[in-house]
């Protein structure tokens, strides 16, 4: 658990009273979202974006192991299609649809909270689009979080590396 973390915890606002593994916490506030060289694109012209609630959000994706484990199978495993497979191995990121992301974080829901390690009437979720921004930009302001140009390994779509290694 990080010393920040640690020292927020049970602010009034705030919606869980420990922290929870493997999630980092996401303080209320407001940002400048979209982006100035691609105003018409869907990211949008720059506006300004409130958010209102502190959140948990996961410090990594997903693996294809945590998948697994909560899914009962590997859905990596059955892209692009059942004959094919983009599974990389249980340390990588799984690759699945928006609907199977969503039963993801409902089956997490209910073994967490039958677990005991979250309180009841919390969820598990995919964050909002402005929830996922916010949280990945870290209070940066320039067009991109890593400054005002693209950076290198996105632009020449390097090679997925394990959850964690880079």
């Amino acid at each position: 658990v990080s010393d920040a973390a640690e020292l927020r915890i049970g602010l009034p606002d705030w919606p869980l009273a420990a922290p929870i593994a493997g999630m980092a916490p996401i303080f209320a506030g407001t940002f400048m979202m979209g982006s100035t060289l691609y105003p018409n694109r869907p990211e949008g012209p720059v506006h300004q974006v409130t958010i209102s609630r502190p959140f948990w959000i996961g410090s990594y994706e997903v693996t294809e192991a945590e998948a697994t484990d909560v899914l009962g199978y590997n859905p990596s495993a059955y892209l692009p299609s059942p004959t094919q497979s983009w599974s990389q191995g249980p340390d990588y990121p799984v690759r699945c649809s928006w609907d199977t992301a969503v039963v993801f974080c409902r089956l997490l829901t209910a073994q967490e909270t039958a677990a005991g390690r979250i309180f009841a009437g919390y969820e598990y979720r995919l964050p909002t689009e402005a929830e996922w921004e916010y949280a990945c930009r870290a209070g940066t302001s320039t067009e991109y979080w890593t400054g005002n140009t693209v950076p290198g390994w996105i632009v020449i779509n390097g090679p997925v590396l394990p959850v964690g290694s880079s």
